[in-house]
């Protein structure tokens, strides 16, 4: 029996990107299963930057190709790949294609002329309700959907109704060589920080497109209804890069919301490269 024929859609598994790490992780996992002749399809990927087991296919023009560098900045869907689809499903014959980004991203997949040839696995990210409808119609065109969180499950299922086909969660992978599970006291102790304390933490990039103010704004309104004993020993840890050209002033936000002394962030020590927590001081800890 043949193996069935596996295409990722991703941004490219070398990139140190969510999308890229979590693209890494299934590829490299299915290819030591040996079941699947796999293939990526890497939006951001370049011909000759990558060398992987599985079969790559790159989606941004060669430099110097004005015709196909043209024809890539006609449309924004062509970013990821919507204009090499097509022609990378008649190379590769697939009889799945995975992908796991955001609607706007790949719903365009629904359309492509190779579209009845294949079983489409979509993981969206789900994470507010409710989805628009059309993004629920595309779903729901869908051989299967996963969602990254039971919520996102829970959205896909209570407005999707019999029309998606919601086979359960896919939580984002890790390499767990690397991530690996420490003791909270140890890695508080560590960090220096409070082992009795209560920390709502995110990791996220500083973009304006990421909710930081209303975070805060959610955390002032948390510590204001808390009993004392809880909301003074409560804090906001927030794992992110500052100051971001393009991202919010973090330092504005703390102001607006009173939150001086309540929110932690990771620092690097410019000596010896380690990292450590420190209620927020701007762009550099003292």
């Amino acid at each position: 029996m043949s193996k069935k024929r596996v295409l990722l859609m991703g941004e490219a598994h070398y990139l140190n990107s969510g999308f890229g790490t979590y693209g890494k992780e299934l590829l490299t996992r299915l290819h030591a299963t040996g079941k699947y002749e796999l293939a990526e399809f890497a939006s951001y990927g370049r011909a000759g930057l990558a060398t992987p087991p599985w079969l790559f296919y790159p989606n941004l023009p060669n430099d110097g190709d004005e015709a196909a560098n043209n024809l890539y900045n006609s449309n924004g869907a062509h970013q990821f790949g919507s204009w090499r689809f097509d022609k990378v499903c008649l190379d590769f014959k697939p009889d799945i294609v995975l992908c796991y980004r955001d609607p706007w991203m790949d719903n365009w997949i629904e359309d492509c002329a190779t579209r009845p040839y294949f079983h489409w696995v979509w993981m969206p990210t789900v994470d507010s309700a409710p989805q628009r409808q059309e993004w629920i119609s595309t779903f729901g065109r869908c051989d299967a959907v996963l969602a990254y969180s039971e919520f996102g499950g829970e959205v896909m299922e209570e407005q999707g109704k019999e029309r998606v086909n919601f086979i359960g969660c896919a939580s984002p992978g890790i390499d767990p060589d690397i991530y690996k599970p420490v003791p909270k006291d140890k890695m508080r102790a560590e960090m220096g920080i409070d082992p009795n304390c209560f920390i709502v933490g995110t990791v996220m990039r500083n973009q304006k497109r990421k909710l930081f103010f209303e975070l805060m704004k959610s955390f002032r309104i948390f510590l204001d209804k808390a009993p004392p004993e809880i909301g003074g020993n409560s804090f906001l840890y927030l794992h992110t890069s500052y100051p971001e050209k393009s991202g919010w002033d973090i330092a504005d936000g703390i102001m607006q919301n009173q939150l001086g002394g309540k929110v932690l962030m990771t620092y690097i020590c410019k000596n010896c490269k380690r990292f450590f927590a420190s209620t927020f001081q701007d762009a550099l800890a003292r």
